[in-house]
Formats: C-alpha cells, structure tokens, sequence
C-alpha cells in the first residue's frame, strides 16, 4: 500500500468483538468490514531490546488486554494476551535482536 491509499478487510467475530458482541450496535458474533486508509510509512522497531519501562508498559497493557478477553469469556483471547504480556516483560534473550521474537513488540504505539 501506498500512503493514502485504502483498503477493506473483513474480520471474522472472534478478531472484532468476539461472541458477545457489543450492545447495542453489535449483535453477538458479527463480523466486522473495516475500512483502512494508510496514513503513513515509518521503519519497524529499533532491534534494540526495549527499555525497561517500555517493556513494563507493554506487558501492562498486554494483561488488561487479557483480562478483557477472559471477563467476556473468551479464554483463547485471553491467553494469547497474556502470553504476549509475559514475553513482552522478558524481552529478547540474550544473543537475540528482537526480530526472533517479534510478536511481543508488536503493537508498540498503541
């Protein structure tokens, strides 16, 4: 994609508001059509590993993430959000840029 460009994808239920929905403009188990238009370009994340308030703040808000997903009872979501959360508190192992363990840096402007 080109900045300002837009596109449409369709997200299945359990990647929008999973099978509760969301009262009342949601009904339960609906699927989402997202437009999205690309604002800007900018380069992925230093393979630097993260500060330790960066990474504390991540795994922060990876766990209410997680906490989210398992008060609706969606306990797969929840997990997923919890191990991002723990691997985003380890950080890289010694030796690893960053990039082999890429899932817990992403999201990182969020």
């Amino acid at each position: 994609m080109q900045p300002g460009e837009v596109s449409f994808f369709l997200a299945a239920f359990p990647y929008a508001y999973g099978r509760p929905g969301r009262e009342p403009d949601v009904p339960p188990e609906a699927p989402l059509l997202f437009e999205v238009t690309l604002l800007e370009v900018r380069d992925g994340p230093d393979p630097q590993p993260l500060p330790p308030a960066v990474r504390l703040r991540l795994g922060s808000q990876r766990r209410e993430r997680g906490n989210f997903h398992f008060a609706r009872g969606d306990f797969a979501a929840a997990l997923r959000s919890y191990r991002l959360s723990l691997l985003a508190l380890d950080g890289p192992a010694a030796g690893e840029t960053g990039r082999e363990r890429g899932p817990w840096a992403a999201g990182l402007g969020r």
